[in-house]
């Protein structure tokens, strides 16, 4: 049981780096489509 409490603080802030990863990566492509949809309607 001390092995297993001794690794569960590492677990969260691995999946924590992962999901706030995933969710960057999420926004920037959010962020890229609506900049390009912007564009295409500038330029007509």
């Amino acid at each position: 049981m001390a092995r297993l409490t001794g690794l569960e603080p590492a677990t969260p802030g691995v999946t924590g780096r992962y999901s706030n990863q995933l969710s960057y990566n999420r926004a920037s492509i959010f962020v890229a489509f609506k900049l390009d949809q912007v564009w295409q309607r500038w330029r007509g």
